[in-house]
């Protein structure tokens, strides 16, 4: 049995708890350590650091506030997408309808200015 890549792919609620558990590792805090300082209890920040429930904007404020880090720290990396696979890019269709109206003029290229140091 193989393993497609679709399978293996982690959410981006999964990669935020995968960043949150670091950042709990970093700051030598346990889960239930985090919960009553963000004041939840222990299982709801379970099930969000298992990735089944989402973890809102306000959530993550809160626990990077808990934690001592900014909310970007516990935003994954470009880094953390998945690698392209050799399998095949999905169909495009075979009629597009042409716009309706002209594309705007593109801007032309600002000149480089010469290095006055030669």
């Amino acid at each position: 049995m193989t393993t497609q890549p679709e399978d293996t792919a982690k959410s981006l609620t999964e990669l935020v708890a995968t960043e949150i558990r670091v950042a709990m590792a970093r700051a030598d805090m346990r889960q239930a350590q985090l919960a009553r300082a963000i004041g939840k209890t222990e299982q709801w920040l379970s099930v969000r650091l298992r990735g089944r429930q989402p973890i809102t904007v306000n959530d993550l404020d809160l626990i990077a506030e808990a934690l001592g880090v900014n909310v970007i720290d516990l935003i994954p990396s470009a880094s953390h997408e998945p690698e392209a696979t050799d399998a095949p890019p999905p169909p495009v269709a075979a009629h597009r309808p042409k716009p309706t109206s002209p594309r705007p003029p593109s801007r032309p290229k600002p000149n480089k200015v010469p290095s006055l140091v030669s």
